[in-house]
């Protein structure tokens, strides 16, 4: 067809491109995670996903129980030895109704 783009495979601009980059690294390699703030920056990020999702209850507390992070403050009113909670409670009727296999 006249006019139409030659379809060429993508590594001809992948190549180049890795190539380029590699040859900006710095002498030592890449430097170490903790000088470049990562942990910090993830932190912040996953304490804004936090707020974000504040009233969608289990996957805040999903987020949490996988990631460790956001480091959140621990009320007085916690019972869990001043550690946040790692599970939930079962409501009182299933509490009731299955003490047996609850308290085991």
């Amino acid at each position: 067809m006249a006019g139409s783009a030659e379809i060429r495979p993508p590594t001809i601009h992948w190549y180049p491109g890795q190539h380029a980059t590699l040859g900006r690294l710095p002498a030592g390699g890449l430097p170490d995670a903790a000088e470049c703030g990562i942990r910090r920056t993830l932190s912040t990020i996953l304490l804004q996903k936090y707020l974000a999702q504040f009233f969608r209850r289990l996957r805040i507390v999903f987020e949490f129980r996988r990631t460790g992070l956001p480091v959140l403050p621990v009320g007085p009113g916690a019972q869990n030895d001043g550690k946040m909670p790692a599970r939930l409670l079962y409501p009182i009727e299933c509490q009731n109704l299955n003490r047996n296999n609850y308290q085991a």
